[in-house]
């Protein structure tokens, strides 16, 4: 029940037992007492004692008095229960108080139960520990427990103690005889004796006000003095100086009090004026306040003069002291002095100013005088008319009746019921505001003065959040004082030093977070993984608990990859878990840690199977020492409590499909050249070198080829210089498709391949009607890739069978995988039964060409992992053509899958896991997950905080990827909601643990430098070492040919040098160190068939022939070259570059309008070369002789400076209006006269036929071509009859007839029809994705 809501009913109870009267006479006190100590606010006369212990009886009564009075609680309690004992402390909240109050109250039923638990002191106003009153009497130890007694000795009291303990009393609502009390206990009684208390207290409020106004002005100096300053009691002198300068300052000083206190005065005065001003009854007064006023302002002005005729007087006197001593500090006080004096003359004319506007405003009042004299003549008169009619309705005749009268009584009565109802209520509401205000008020510093803990826990959310240090204490100051509306001050806030700090706490939570999750389990599985970055090798570790949650513990740099070091990394990791745990037994923990660790989980590298050979072994020779009774234990228990268990991540098993697949494929496709020849792009002559062969930058099949391609050129996030990702989208808006499904290749994704595969093929009728249809141009290498290999069939089909392997097979595997009813072990049926399929469709794959095949995979629930039916699904099986093609690439993969089967899940097929699990090995890998994919996310997201701070620390790093992986927040939250104890103490530990976490760290790297600095100069000696045996090697060598001859440079010195040999044996021998010494000697590199002619695996005869070959290579005589040769070579090399440039200025003239090439240079070719094609029909177009050179890797990137907007505006519309286009038997009929639109390699040109040479499509005719303008591209004209543009044209080249000409805004120029542009630009791509393109 809240006891702060209806308090009067939470003090009323025992109807049977008056628990009010008993506390009355258990405290010895009369109810009309209790009343008069409520309104006088002191211990009446009449009590016993002046002085009492306040009990929950006092409470009670006090409380029940004031509610029947309807006062409110939380702000008269206080003031009525201080003069029973000033040293109480009174709560902000008096919730806790009166609710213990009402529980004691309701459990007394006699008067024995009030005396014993009613008449006891309350607690809640007598704390036991500690109360702090402010900093500078904490630093004397003043407290409010310290003041009841007398001090000894007295300390020296300040004027900012005298501060806070006057704050402090106004707090806790007690009166200020009290703070004349405390003062006495701190100086001594005595001291005290003889000073008035009226005038000790404006000494009090003096040194309030001072305070008050140096906060308001951040008045530093004044603050210092405050603390510095002993308080001067009033009556008590300063001792005078006898130093002449001390007077001086003195004379200064009180001459500044002077101004003060006069200043103060006139303010007084000015406020009395104004409130004189509010009525009109009081001009009279208002004209006296202004010959005060003037008074004083006469004052002020003989005072300025005063201070004017001092200030000379002073100056004079600091020049003769100046004469014959110069004290230090002198100057700069003149100049403050000074300052001062400035300021304060500065305040007494602003003083002026304000006067002067008060003269102005009592002249006005004075004008209004007589206006205020005449209303208040009208309402004296009004007063008499309404007094005579009120005298002449108490002598009317009407007279209520007694029914209505106490009908009216009980209506009064029931809204004093009302009225007191929602008086009650709107105090219970006051209170809960006032709760309300104390609880959300920010807690920003502990009572020491340090940064509290939720603020430390906001900054690490921050950090995790992105914030960065330098904006963290910005970001929190805008959120409190814009949102919340409170003020803080900067100071409060953490300094930038303290922020940067702020990851190397997330570290130590993170850290602490991850041990007690480890701690708790049972059998924890160990996640590990490994990449680079910038050339340091990082690996990191996760760890899985109870109920299958993982958690990061860590990702640190090392020297090297192997196996050893990423166990010292991972003996590194438990060490710093079990140091958060336990400083002291860091060790120990350490140890459980690891014997915890039961089962492993890492990719098939051999690194990985090595680093798990040796985790085994390190937790073999831990696990008996942290085992109690371990030598008590049978044989049986020790091998199961010291064997592990070591999985390998499924999914990784996506990414050998994909490579066993690709293998396969490529192997598939090379049978397909040798029947049906190259594949796709493969025949296109720009993409082949100059022997006529094709290139392609990654050693992949044609299929991945066309995945890759095609998602570079229309996924989202591909090739942004040579794709067509906004054309494309903009195609299948008019289509009607509802978006794209392609997605960027990354090789290194799981599943990238297959689900990639499914895509293409799902759009890859809509691209290839796309560039049929003329909607976009292929205008550069990637884009005319992609039509060369869409058009391929068997490239579609191999990407169908790459698609429906997706469906059915890896799309569900990886859901199975993800599983959560599935546990580790349960895998291997689903493994063996799946095998057996794979097995079955390796010969004959027509059940995966049947769209209702079942499922693969069925779970022991019943449940099937059924594929996914979408839009993509249907695709694959409504478009039957190529089965064959496409049922040999799904055998072909299979087959391949199989290879993956056998290599990765061989301990599932045959090997441990292969049989049924035992009970114990079922408990210990329950929770193990199947996969590693954790490990890969964590790097991922490492790699990002890493790239977008370069500058942090790898602890820095490491600690927010630890919190925010973790979900360290959560674990914050939940422990700071049920255990504030033990949040305090977590905090707490990890502040003080940063700077140990930090020197570890920097340990940490100075190992790692010195490790790689070793690994560095072993490997420069181990190469040494082999450079030295070499030339040991051939130094020997060299000694046994020298000593039958010497080396021979000829043929015919062979043939003496062999023969000289005594047996065969020895002429064999010789023959090889021969070799041997040409092949470590010279370089070989341009020597053909280099690899057969060095083995020395041969015959006698075969080594001599090759000996002499090897020899004609090496010593074949070099050309000489002299100076003058190099001479003319360079003479010759600059009449060349001359040629060059003049061609280059060729090409400059020869441009035309628009920028393109003049029709009058032949440089520009016909866009289809017809009689190469009827030649030569299954070779691509013959390429200029310049451009015939072989193809860099990047041979897909842009050749034309055509933008994407470009592409897009020629194919925007939806029109595809076939009856427009000109047939091709309508040619025949072009004569003299007609304006045609022919199609060029770079765009159409409209022109005038003015020769016609034949009809057939491969004759030509001769057209008069007009100019396009420059700035817009819908602007043609007739060329100056010098320089007319007349080329020939095939037939086949033009794409329309009777094109109608508009003339344009000015006569000089034409244009074409809007509609008509479209359609040309469609026409025109058309024409040049068939002709030109392929």
């Amino acid at each position: 029940m809240d006891t702060r809501c209806r308090q009067p009913e939470a003090m009323k109870l025992c109807p049977s037992f008056n628990v009010e009267k008993s506390c009355y006479q258990a405290t010895g006190t009369t109810e009309e007492q209790v009343i008069d100590l409520i309104e006088k606010n002191e211990v009446p006369a009449s009590f016993k004692i002046s002085e009492a212990t306040v009990t929950y009886a006092w409470v009670y009564i006090i409380s029940n008095v004031h509610q029947q009075r309807g006062e409110t609680l939380s702000k008269c309690l206080p003031k009525s229960l201080s003069p029973l004992d000033a040293s109480i402390v009174v709560p902000s909240r008096m919730t806790s108080l009166l609710a213990k109050t009402k529980k004691l109250a309701e459990a007394c039923e006699n008067d024995e139960d009030v005396l014993s638990k009613l008449h006891v002191p309350a607690k809640q106003l007598y704390p036991s520990s500690q109360v702090f009153i402010g900093d500078e009497c904490q630093r004397v130890g003043i407290d409010a427990n310290s003041l009841k007694t007398v001090f000894d000795p007295s300390p020296k009291l300040t004027s900012m103690m005298v501060y806070e303990l006057e704050i402090y009393r106004t707090k806790q609502g007690l009166p200020r005889n009290v703070l004349i009390k405390w003062l006495s206990n701190i100086v001594g009684v005595q001291h005290l004796s003889t000073i008035a208390e009226d005038a000790l207290i404006g000494a009090v409020v003096s040194i309030k006000t001072k305070k008050n106004e140096a906060d308001h002005h951040r008045n530093a100096t004044t603050l210092m003095e405050m603390r510095q300053q002993e308080f001067v009691f009033p009556g008590e002198r300063v001792k005078p100086e006898t130093d002449v300068l001390t007077t001086v300052t003195k004379q200064l000083t009180a001459s500044k009090k002077t101004v003060s206190k006069l200043q103060k005065d006139l303010k007084q005065t000015t406020s009395q004026l104004k409130r004189t001003l509010t009525e009109g009854e009081k001009t009279a007064k208002r004209v006296r306040a202004q010959e005060t006023v003037e008074k004083e302002h006469a004052n002020c002005k003989q005072l300025e003069k005063s201070l004017q005729e001092k200030s000379e007087r002073l100056t004079q006197k600091e020049k003769e002291i100046d004469s014959y001593c110069k004290p230090y500090n002198v100057k700069r006080r003149e100049k403050t002095s000074k300052k001062n004096i400035a300021d304060k003359e500065q305040k007494i004319q602003d003083q002026n100013a304000k006067i002067s506007s008060l003269e102005q405003d009592i002249s006005k009042h004075k004008d209004n005088e007589k206006q205020m004299s005449s209303r208040i003549k009208n309402m004296r008169q009004s007063r008499g008319y309404y007094v005579q009619k009120t005298s002449a309705l108490q002598k009317s005749e009407e007279v209520i009746s007694s029914q209505e009268n106490e009908k009216l009584k009980q209506k009064v009565k029931q809204i004093t019921a009302e009225k007191q109802e929602l008086k009650r209520q709107l105090d219970y509401l006051a209170d809960e505001l006032e709760d309300l205000r104390e609880r959300n008020k920010p807690h920003l510093r502990e009572e020491n003065g340090e940064i509290s803990n939720a603020v430390w826990e906001c900054y690490v959310r921050l950090m995790a959040l992105g914030v960065s240090a330098k904006n963290m204490s910005k970001v929190t100051e805008a959120v409190l004082t814009i949102i919340c509306n409170f003020e803080i001050q900067a100071d409060d806030l953490p300094k930038a030093t303290s922020c940067r700090k702020v990851p190397m706490l997330a570290n130590a939570l993170s850290s602490y977070h991850v041990a007690t999750e480890v701690k708790k389990t049972t059998h924890a599985t160990a996640h590990s993984d490994g990449t680079s970055r910038d050339g340091v090798k990082v690996i990191d570790f996760e760890v899985t608990v109870e109920g299958g949650r993982t958690f990061t513990t860590g990702i640190l740099p090392v020297a090297a990859g192997d196996a050893n070091t990423q166990l010292k990394t991972f003996a590194f990791m438990t060490e710093k878990l079990g140091a958060l745990i336990d400083k002291k037994n860091g060790t120990k923990e350490a140890k459980e840690i690891v014997k915890k660790i039961k089962n492993t989980m890492g990719d098939q590298a051999a690194t990985q199977r090595s680093f798990n050979e040796k985790l085994e072994e390190y937790r073999k020779n831990i696990v008996p020492e942290v085992t109690e009774k371990w030598d008590e234990l049978e044989d049986e228990e020790k091998d199961e409590l010291l064997s592990m268990n070591h999985f390998y991540c499924h999914l990784h098993g996506l990414i050998g499909f994909a490579t066993y697949c690709d293998k396969g494929m490529q192997k598939l496709e090379d049978l397909w050249r040798s029947t049906d020849g190259q594949l796709g792009v493969e025949g296109l002559r720009e993409f082949q070198d100059k022997a006529g062969k094709y290139t392609w930058k990654h050693d992949d099949s044609a299929t991945q080829r066309l995945v890759r391609t095609a998602c570079s050129a229309f996924a989202s996030g591909g090739d942004q210089k040579s794709g067509a990702i906004g054309p494309f989208r903009t195609f299948l808006n008019i289509k009607g498709i509802p978006r794209n499904e392609l997605k960027t290749f990354r090789a290194n994704r799981f599943n990238v391949l297959f689900a990639n595969a499914a895509s293409v093929f799902y759009h890859h009728h809509h691209i290839k009607e796309m560039f049929d249809g003329g909607y976009i141009k292929a205008s550069n290498k990637l884009l005319r890739a992609v039509l060369a290999d869409i058009t391929c069939g068997k490239l579609v089909a191999s990407i169908r069978a790459l698609g429906i392997l997706h469906k059915q097979f890896t799309e569900p595997y990886w859901r199975l995988i993800e599983h959560p009813d599935v546990p580790i072990l349960k895998l291997t049926d689903h493994i063996k039964k799946s095998h057996v399929k794979l097995q079955e469709w390796s010969t004959d794959a027509t059940p995966l060409l049947n769209k209702e095949m079942p499922p693969v995979f069925i779970l022991e629930t019943g449940e099937e992992l059924v594929p996914i039916k979408d839009h993509i699904f249907d695709e694959l099986y409504e478009d039957m053509s190529l089965q064959n093609a496409t049922k040999q690439a799904l055998e072909v993969s299979c087959c391949s899958l199989l290879v993956v089967y056998k290599r990765r899940f061989a301990d599932h097929l045959e090997g441990k896991y292969s049989g049924p699990a035992s009970q114990s090995l079922t408990e210990q890998t329950k929770d193990t997950l199947k996969s590693n994919k954790r490990g890969e996310n964590d790097f991922g997201y490492w790699a990002w905080v890493a790239a977008s701070k370069p500058t942090m620390t790898h602890l820095n790093t490491e600690g927010q990827c630890l919190y925010r992986l973790n979900r360290t927040d959560q674990f914050l939250e939940t422990l700071r909601s049920t255990e504030p104890a033990e949040y305090r103490r977590v905090m707490k530990l990890a502040l003080r643990g940063r700077r140990a976490l930090h020197d570890l760290y920097n340990k940490l790297s100075e190992d790692i430098s010195l490790e790689k600095e070793r690994r560095m100069e072993e490997h420069r000696a181990d190469q040494q070492r082999k450079k030295d045996a070499l030339n040991k090697k051939l130094a020997a060598r060299k000694k046994t040919i020298n000593d039958h001859g010497g080396e021979c440079k000829t043929k015919h010195e062979v043939e003496t040098f062999l023969n000289s040999s005594k047996s065969k044996t020895e002429k064999t021998h010789i023959a090889k160190l021969h070799i041997q010494l040409i092949k470590d000697t010279y370089d070989l590199t341009d020597l053909p068939n280099r690899k057969e002619l060095v083995k020395v695996t041969k015959s006698t005869e075969v080594l001599a022939r090759d000996l002499c070959t090897l020899v004609e290579f090496v010593h074949q005589p070099t050309p000489e070259v002299n100076d003058q040769n190099d001479t003319a070579e360079y003479t010759e090399s600059a009449v060349d570059i001359t040629h060059i440039k003049d061609q280059i200025r060729d090409q400059l003239v020869s441009v035309g309008v628009g920028g393109r090439k003049s029709q009058d240079v032949s440089a520009r070719r016909l866009a289809a070369d017809e009689t190469t094609r009827n030649e030569k029909p299954t070779q691509p177009r013959e390429r200029d002789e310049e451009s015939d050179e072989e193809e860099s890797e990047d041979d897909l990137q842009d050749e034309s400076s055509e933008s994407e907007d470009d592409m897009e505006d020629e194919s925007t519309e939806s029109d595809d209006d076939d009856a427009a286009e000109m047939e091709t038997d309508g040619k025949a009929d072009l004569k003299v006269g007609d304006i045609v639109v022919a199609a060029w390699e770079d765009t159409w040109y409209p022109g005038e036929i003015i020769q016609v040479q034949g009809t057939n499509q491969h004759d030509q005719v001769i057209v008069s071509y007009m100019q396009r303008s420059q700035g817009n591209q819908n602007r043609f004209s007739w060329p100056p009859k010098n320089k007319l543009d007349i080329q020939p044209t095939l037939i086949a080249a033009i794409i329309h007839r009777d094109i109608i000409l508009t003339p344009g805004e000015s006569l000089r120029y034409v244009c074409i029809e809007k509609d008509m542009l479209v359609t040309l630009n469609k026409k025109y791509n058309k024409y040049y994705n068939s002709r030109i393109a392929l």
